[in-house]
């Protein structure tokens, strides 16, 4: 109780002080604001969770052994909204991500509650992306001075933005996971934007950051105290996704507004291409409901376990290094962005090295297995047997010295 009281005493004098901040102050109160509230309200819920049995109970599919709270994404909103509101915010845009961001969170939760069909959430994803194209939140690829354009536009920003907030879910198979990408892509939206002077949009990402991070230290655990659930999970992806639609990436759009961002989602990117295509070959979906109610261990954080032999720390701190990969070229490129030929140079060099090191890892994944479990109970089941052999030569040698003896 003492530490929930501390925390709130920190909070009040945050908040009492935070006219006389500075930009960075000003990022340091947010974050530490979302952090705190964040941190404090997770045991709650861990309790109302286990009071209601709003639990994720293990079976077949999935890979933890105990029953766990599966509300972690209420905990994590808490923190982003009550530092979104005290944050000098005033831009329609951002406010109406905001809104859309949370039916999102509100449709999983209930998801996580209520079991909803891939149909339905899929239909409410498509009416609050519907809400932020008419409200003026959408891709700029193509001319937005013809209904072609309008049109192929609108169509990019609903495969980018469902995209990224179903494969934000289906990152979330391994405790640290989806929040530990959540933190590194937010922090580098968050960076970016105020790096290039967009201290507004910074603050409001960085919230998100901090919220995320005040869950972490509960789910990133061998056994997880709480799961983000699809609220948390699909919050995240909507929610980062959306805003890095408002970021200004740069003043070179074909090469750089469409690169940068790529790059900073790229582990979300590869992970839905590769087990889209592969299911998609093997007849296991057919189409955009069954894509997303279908569930299977072939995700990129299944096939990273097999090969560092069912070791999910070492699967989770190698997709972190993928993530953080991908965003130090970004980051790097606001650096030197004044300099146009280096800044050009800079991001075709990361493509370059991400394509590589991603078909690296896509070629040492489809030498495994598409069943992690079955890939690994083969693999114990040959050690035994090698044990056995190697037991029962050795106890012949002994009884063939012990007759040598013998006859001697």
């Amino acid at each position: 109780m003492k530490k929930y009281i501390l925390s709130l005493i920190v909070i009040i004098l945050l908040i009492i002080n935070r006219n006389n901040y500075t930009n960075e102050g000003l990022f340091i109160f947010h974050f530490s604001v979302a952090f705190l509230i964040s941190f404090s309200v997770i045991p709650f819920i861990v309790n109302l969770a286990y009071k209601f049995k709003i639990l994720d109970i293990p079976s077949k599919r999935k890979i933890h052994s105990a029953p766990t709270p599966k509300l972690g994404g209420i905990a994590v909103f808490f923190g982003f909204i009550i530092s979104f509101f005290l944050s000098p915010i005033s831009s329609p845009e951002i406010v109406n991500i905001a809104i859309a961001s949370s039916v999102i969170l509100a449709i999983g939760v209930l998801d996580d509650i209520y079991p909803l069909s891939a149909a339905m959430r899929l239909m409410v994803q498509i009416i609050c992306v519907s809400f932020l194209i008419f409200s003026g939140t959408y891709l700029t690829i193509f001319p937005i001075n013809s209904f072609i354009g309008n049109f192929f536009n609108a169509v990019f920003t609903f495969l980018w933005i469902i995209g990224i907030t179903n494969a934000f879910n289906f990152l979330d198979g391994m405790n640290g996971e989806a929040s530990g990408l959540g933190i590194i892509i937010g922090g580098t939206l968050s960076l970016y934007a105020y790096m290039n002077n967009n201290c507004l949009l910074g603050l409001v990402i960085i919230s998100t950051v901090g919220a995320t991070f005040g869950f972490f230290p509960y789910n990133f655990q061998s056994k997880a105290d709480i799961f983000l659930g699809d609220g948390g999970s699909n919050f995240l992806g909507f929610f980062l996704s959306t805003m890095a639609i408002s970021i200004e990436w740069g003043n070179q759009p074909y090469l750089v507004n469409i690169l940068l961002p790529i790059m900073v989602f790229f582990i979300c990117i590869y992970d839905t291409t590769m087990t889209t295509l592969t299911r998609i070959y093997h007849g296991e979906v057919k189409n955009l409901t069954e894509w997303i109610k279908y569930t299977a261990k072939d995700h990129i954080h299944h096939r990273f376990s097999i090969l560092f032999n069912s070791n999910k720390l070492l699967a989770v701190m190698a997709i972190y290094f993928l993530a953080a990969h991908s965003a130090m070229f970004v980051i790097l490129y606001s650096y030197y962005r004044s300099s146009s030929y280096f800044a050009v140079k800079l991001v075709r060099l990361a493509v370059i090295q991400t394509l590589v090191v991603y078909s690296f890892i896509t070629w040492v994944f489809f030498k495994i297995k598409k069943d992690p479990q079955k890939n690994l109970l083969e693999k114990n089941i040959y050690n035994k047997k090698i044990c056995k052999q190697k037991w029962k030569k050795k106890e012949k040698k002994v009884e063939e010295n012990i007759y040598q003896e013998k006859q001697d």
